[in-house]
């Protein structure tokens, strides 16, 4: 599949969604709430294209305290959308259909299951097609972070400890939902029972701009590499404004959603990285030029998912394969959240690489109901 591909007209028949409840293998524990389970979206699209018939899949799955959008208002819009639909391409995607530029996680999932459909229809994979509109070569796997909720020390540092037996250089540690002082001495204790771990922080807003400086003063760089979103979006540019660069990355998040915002963070000075999550920035071709525009202002970029299920986290990954340049380790080693998902195989990681494979799409069919 080349760049021609992308622009390259295509019916599109059909949109289908099926809503599921998937069970997380243990409790997350967040500064936004606390999850049991994850309510999910899945899209199948289905395509025309030069005469042959083909089948995608995507996923819009909002999550409470993410997104604005929900499940209801997903199912809802896409009655809305009238099928069937010619478009000229992919980059014709919001012309076609206008109302998703309201709606990033829709048009996530839209974008996801007819880039599957016509890698489908190519017999590439979701990554060697995107690598192919950059014109660079797919990397075959990618490195990833390991990512635990905000438990106590007691039980993070088992887990920690055999996340960087099995090769994690990173940790990503939920922080937040105790006070700063608490948080401060559980990352202490942290620090000092796995020594060789680069720990990362996700405070998820909600700290204050002072408490948000204290930690950055008070955490050593050289361990903790980055907090992102240290304050909620409306705070940030303050934080950014008062801060005189020292100490762990500040890192936007959550910010990242509001497109224009991130243009604007992405001009001081002192922002230090942004966590992109594809579908709150409404899909894999957004979000590749939200990374060119960051690289563009030499901010570092850490690709991450909204705890899809396996449909969507696949997408991703094929989409971080093809920016070999954006080292990570990236955000994307949550399958292991799940107790139950909608791929036959769980991801493939070793050695703290997720390899998504290169069979055509995204590598796999979801089972679909047939009432669906």
């Amino acid at each position: 599949m080349n760049a021609a591909l992308n622009r390259q007209a295509f019916t599109l028949e059909s949109i289908r969604l099926d809503t599921r409840r998937l069970r997380l293998a243990a409790p997350l524990a967040t500064a936004v709430g606390n999850f049991e389970f994850r309510e999910i979206a899945l899209v199948q699209v289905t395509i025309r294209h030069r005469g042959r018939r083909q089948r995608g899949f995507g996923e819009a799955s909002p999550l409470p305290g993410w997104t604005r959008e929900t499940v209801p208002g997903i199912r809802v819009a896409v009655t809305r959308i009238e099928c069937p639909l010619t478009l000229n391409g992919i980059d014709a995607l919001d012309h076609g259909i206008p109302d998703l530029d309201d709606s990033p996680v829709l048009r996530f999932g839209i974008e996801t299951a007819l880039l599957d459909a016509l890698t489908r229809l190519a017999g590439v994979s979701l990554g060697q097609a995107l690598a192919g509109f950059r014109n660079t070569r797919r990397a075959a796997s990618v490195a990833v972070q390991f990512t635990i909720g905000a438990e106590p020390a007691a039980l993070c540092i088992p887990a920690l400890q055999a996340a960087q037996a099995a090769g994690h250089s990173h940790a990503k540690l939920k922080v937040g939902v105790t006070d700063p002082e608490s948080d401060l001495a559980r990352i202490r204790s942290i620090m000092a029972a796995c020594p060789d771990l680069t720990l990362r922080l996700d405070a998820n807003g909600a700290w204050s701009i002072d408490q948000a400086r204290c930690m950055l003063a008070s955490l050593p760089s050289d361990r903790i590499e980055m907090i992102e979103q240290p304050v909620a979006d409306d705070r940030l540019s303050r934080l950014l404004a008062r801060h005189d660069g020292r100490g762990p990355l500040i890192a936007a998040d959550e910010s990242c959603a509001d497109r224009k915002r991130i243009r604007t963070l992405l001009r001081s000075r002192t922002l230090g990285a942004i966590v992109v999550k594809p579908s709150v920035v409404g899909g894999l071709l957004p979000a590749g030029k939200l990374f060119e525009t960051a690289r563009r202002h030499g901010i570092e970029v850490v690709i991450s998912n909204l705890m899809e299920s396996a449909v969507g986290r696949r997408a991703i990954a094929h989409l971080a394969t093809a920016w070999p340049e954006l080292e990570g380790p990236h955000g994307l080693a949550t399958g292991q959240w799940f107790s139950e998902d909608v791929a036959p195989q769980p991801d493939f990681i070793e050695a703290a690489r997720l390899h998504p494979g290169s069979a055509p799409g995204i590598g796999f069919e979801p089972a679909w109901p047939n009432n669906a």
